[in-house]
């Protein structure tokens, strides 16, 4: 689908391995450079060491140091590489060094779509517009919803055609789910994160300041 087509979308829930395995289909099918669009931080950096990780497995450690990198507002290790994972607002910054592969393949990986977020879709766009210029360049878009209608008619309707979708089934895993809304956050990752050794705890809070405050404490 993407061989085929300048604009196509990937759906499929979390874990069905979109981010981590697409870029890397997209090396052995010979791009020269595959940009991930990633709205947060630390999403662009785990998907980054995860990838390089997987590479890492296959072509040893430094090969894979050598193939992919993060580049945002904290951390820079991206600039050359084939694999670059990026906030959109440094894309944006950067977007001029895509001209060095004026008549290359490229993909540009539009991830977490279905966020609405304005940086991802500005940079969308903004590869949307020049994809007339560069035949060999190609924008797939992904997204973890299941109402991925909606965005396919969005996009087709602004690129002026049908861009076609693939789903990828996950492979969901049981879930133990305890509420104990008498609880604190940090009382509760003190009652239960450390029980098992898991080396990260995914905590949800609704904004900045509740981050600093969990933090601190």
């Amino acid at each position: 689908m993407i061989r085929d087509n300048q604009i196509s979308m990937i759906e499929g829930p979390t874990g069905s391995g979109k981010s981590t395995q697409v870029g890397q289909y997209a090396l052995e099918m010979g791009y020269r450079k595959i940009v991930y669009l990633v709205p947060r931080i630390p999403l662009a950096d785990n998907l980054a060491d995860r990838i390089e990780q997987e590479l890492g497995w296959q072509l040893g450690e430094e090969a894979a140091a050598d193939l992919i990198g993060v580049r945002h507002a904290d951390r820079s290790t991206g600039y050359g590489k084939t694999i670059e994972v990026m906030t959109p607002d440094t894309f944006l910054r950067v977007f001029g060094e895509l001209a060095d592969y004026d008549d290359e393949p490229v993909l540009v990986l539009g991830d977490e779509i279905h966020e609405k977020d304005f940086p991802t879709e500005l940079a969308v766009a903004v590869t949307a517009q020049v994809l007339e210029q560069h035949p060999k360049w190609r924008l797939s878009l992904m997204s973890a919803t299941l109402d991925e209608q909606s965005i396919q008619a969005a996009y087709s309707e602004a690129s002026g055609s049908e861009v076609p979708c693939v789903s990828i089934e996950g492979r969901p895993f049981n879930l133990e789910i305890i509420e104990r809304p008498d609880l604190t956050v940090t009382e509760a990752y003190t009652d239960y994160g450390r029980e098992v050794q898991h080396q990260k705890t995914q905590i949800f809070l609704p904004g900045k300041q509740e981050i600093r405050d969990t933090t601190d404490t």
